[in-house]
């Protein structure tokens, strides 16, 4: 092509103005939150525009060179700076390797399409299916805003927005393509009108989204029909002690004891049930706290004391290979002198679990620790939020299931969890100076002078014990110093998770009992004394030992209602309930990183109730004679009325602009000159249709026109005259003398023309005729 004609310039502008604007709608909305990281960023708003720009572009001019090989890179020059363009982002994004070949397979695809579309017009024409790509990525964003009823309420109005401006540039994108490779050849006049038909299809989509789409678009009828103001609904008996089971209760096919160190009853908890629709929301205290009941506000302590005390209510059920699982939620590595620990602002695991993912997250960073294996692990949830075994390096989106009740939520994740045995961690080398200042935040201890002196005190007695057996002077030594210090301590599972530094002290040296958050918190801050860096995770323990029989009797309930947990086999699944919510400690170990630990394990373990995963199991009853998760139904009183205000609109607007275009044709007709004499045509024409006169069409000259009206010598006078003025050259005086008699014609056209009685009347008032002459 030896030039860029400027229609294509315009739909080259159109094409990538719409591709950045759908890419970048993630960036605006609450609810679809997608974390662009440095490839992400790089791949979709660097090479890929670039590439297109690099298609679209003609080349440089055409010249002889002399140099063969100047000659060829002249020639190819469009290949040799897209190339350079692929590399550049590779390695500017993920490296090159294998996670780069996304990037490069979509910087390819956008150098292609633009090619074909550009260069070859005939085929080009295919490529408006773009237009369907854009909108399935646009409205799968919107779907993804569809997480939970509290994003919903939060970013409706956005979403309609987003709704009307992705309908609105579809419109004029397809406005351009249309013109750009459909109708090259057509005339101005005929363009114009289908630029107006265009617009005015763009404002009543606009307007019907306004007015028709409810405010509560996008959110779920699951969540919708969950009845949040039953408070503690009473479970049913779903077994009577194995009354209705197969074989009576089921017998544990795990191989770990539930109490390791002995006590309790095995197997005297009882499986019980609530419909599904008056199951309690994430908000009401069940499973959204951050580990025995400690969140970050308190709320769910006092609301789950209560039911916590006798129940335990299902929460999800996790599907892998081994255990245990530490399915994470928040790491909480900076530690304050009076609150305790708080969650680290800059550790993006903890933004992970809320992210709104449009596609698989990897972590791109090589993992160069020892031990670790990939592991895949899937969840079926009741709550919004993403558990994550560290460390993870795949993540699918949060899928928002239709059929499975409460267990709404499903994600898979991979990640490379270490299985490393005591015995290989006892040889770990001691931490350098590198790794110390790497670590230091997660070494920091600033507490109070009494405060930080009982620490130290405990830990000193500890690391005795630990030298008087011989393994109190290594780095593991004196990680395993810190736990075993806790052997003379009980372990209560409750709910009391106060974990400010003065609940700690109290525990290290007057009540010594607690639950997990205050073993994992006094631990973590007695390894960084000892030189070890740590942190506290919270978040659900995933462990075959904590699988009752009425846990085992749930899940077989659950599977067979739910088909998706019929793709797993039985002994793969576990059901994670509230009294599974756990925080345990993290201890940095060279070559091998982050360790989770058990300090719980080393205590006295609870015995009977004061064992929280002894409780009545409960899980949701699924109402079979209804739909499980019924389709919000077609609302056809919102889209009839709308419908109607669409209609009045339109014929409100259809008679302001009649009247309107006749009231300026008529101002500007006193005027006189060939501008008057053009209105007042203009306006004859308007009044003609209205009385139900033929339309003249747009071939037709004024002259032709009144032939149609043989009886009517008024409107050949007013044809005659009109040609006068319009294309003879005469006087002013006489000019005025001639429009003066055009306006008498006029007038006497409209008597003679004018339908009588009420019935004519009343067509002339509503008639939308003359609106042809648009």
């Amino acid at each position: 092509m030896k030039e860029r004609p400027g229609k294509l310039t315009l739909l080259f502008l159109t094409r990538l103005s719409l591709y950045l604007a759908v890419f970048s709608l993630p960036l605006i909305h609450p609810g679809v939150s997608v974390a662009y990281d440095r490839s992400g960023l790089v791949l979709w708003f660097g090479v890929v525009p670039l590439l297109a720009g690099i298609a679209f572009w003609k080349g440089p001019r055409p010249g002889v060179v002399k140099n063969r090989r100047l000659a060829w890179m002249k020639k190819h020059l469009r290949l040799i700076l897209a190339g350079a363009i692929l590399l550049a982002g590779s390695l500017a994004g993920p490296g090159l390797n294998t996670e780069a070949l996304p990037g490069l397979g979509a910087g390819c695809l956008s150098f292609f399409i633009t090619t074909i579309l550009f260069r070859f017009p005939r085929w080009g024409k295919a490529a408006i299916a773009e237009q369907i790509f854009f909108a399935f990525i646009s409205f799968r964003m919107l779907g993804f805003s569809r997480s939970s009823e509290e994003v919903a309420a939060e970013s409706s109005a956005l979403t309609q927005g987003i709704l009307i401006f992705t309908l609105a540039a579809f419109l004029v994108h397809g406005m351009v393509i249309y013109y750009c490779l459909f109708r090259a050849a057509e005339g101005g006049g005929k363009r114009r009108r289908e630029a107006g038909a265009f617009a005015l299809a763009a404002a009543l989509a606009v307007f019907l989204l306004i007015v028709i789409l409810p405010s509560d678009f996008v959110k779920n009828s699951v969540i919708s029909n969950l009845l949040q103001d039953k408070v503690d609904p009473e479970p049913v008996p779903i077994d009577e002690e194995g009354d209705g089971m197969p074989g009576g209760n089921l017998r544990s096919r795990r191989n770990r004891p539930l109490f390791p160190r002995g006590g309790g009853e095995r197997g005297t908890n009882r499986l019980e049930g609530i419909p599904e629709s008056q199951w309690p929301g994430p908000g009401s205290g069940m499973g959204e706290d951050d580990g025995d009941g400690s969140s970050e506000n308190g709320e769910g302590r006092s609301r789950g004391k209560g039911r916590g005390q006798t129940k335990q209510y299902a929460v999800m059920v996790v599907a892998a290979k081994t255990s245990p699982v530490y399915a994470a939620a928040s790491y909480r590595g900076e530690l304050h002198p009076l609150r305790g620990f708080l969650p680290t602002k800059d550790e993006p695991l903890n933004k992970l679990p809320t992210t709104r993912l449009l596609e698989t997250w990897k972590n791109t960073s090589f993992n160069y620790e020892s031990g670790r294996s990939e592991e895949e692990i899937f969840f079926l949830s009741t709550l919004p939020e993403k558990y994550l075994p560290y460390n993870p390096f795949a993540v699918e989106p949060t899928i928002l299931q239709t059929g499975y009740g409460p267990f709404r939520y499903s994600h898979a994740v991979r990640s490379a969890i270490s299985r490393t045995g005591a015995e290989r961690l006892r040889g770990v080398r001691e931490i350098s100076s590198r790794e110390t200042q790497r670590h230091a935040e997660f070494l920091e201890v600033e507490l109070a002078k009494n405060d930080q002196v009982i620490f130290e005190a405990h830990l000193a007695g500890a690391l005795q014990e630990a030298r008087a057996e011989g393994e109190g002077e290594s780095y593991f030594g004196r990680l395993l110093a810190v736990l075993k210090s806790f052997s003379s301590f009980q372990y209560t599972a409750g709910f009391s998770g106060d974990t400010t530094i003065p609940a700690l002290v109290d525990f290290l040296t007057y009540t010594k009992e607690g639950d997990c958050t205050e073993f994992s918190n006094t631990a973590a801050i007695l390894g960084r004394l000892a030189g070890i860096p740590a942190r506290v995770v919270t978040g659900f323990l995933v462990d075959e030992g904590l699988q009752t029989p009425a846990h085992l009797r749930g899940l077989a309930v659950l599977r067979g209602q739910i088909k998706l947990l019929q793709e797993f086999p039985p002994e793969e699944l576990f059901l994670v309930t509230t009294a599974h919510r756990h925080s345990w400690v993290q201890f940095w170990l060279p070559a091998y990183g982050w360790i989770d630990f058990e300090a719980t394990a080393f205590a006295i373990p609870p015995m009977g109730l004061g064992d929280a995963n002894n409780r009545d199991v409960v899980i949701p009853i699924f109402e079979k004679e209804q739909p499980i998760t019924p389709l919000r139904s077609f609302p056809w009183r919102p889209v009839l009325r709308g419908l109607g205000i669409l209609l009045a609109a339109a014929a409100a607007g259809a008679y302001i602009l009649r009247y309107g275009r006749e009231a300026f044709l008529a101002l500007r007709a006193r005027k006189g000159g060939d501008r008057a004499s053009r209105a007042l045509y203009g306006l004859l024409l308007m009044r003609l249709a209205a009385e139900g006169k033929p339309i003249k069409t747009p071939a037709q000259t004024s002259r032709e026109y009144s032939c149609l009206f043989p009886d009517d010598p008024a409107l050949i006078v007013f044809a005659a005259l009109y040609t006068q003025l319009r294309y003879r050259a005469s006087a002013d005086d006489e000019r005025q003398k001639v429009y003066a008699a055009l306006g008498d014609e006029y007038r006497k056209i409209l008597k003679s023309q004018r339908r009588g009685g009420i019935a004519g009347w009343f067509l002339r008032i509503f008639s939308l005729r003359g609106l042809a002459y648009l």
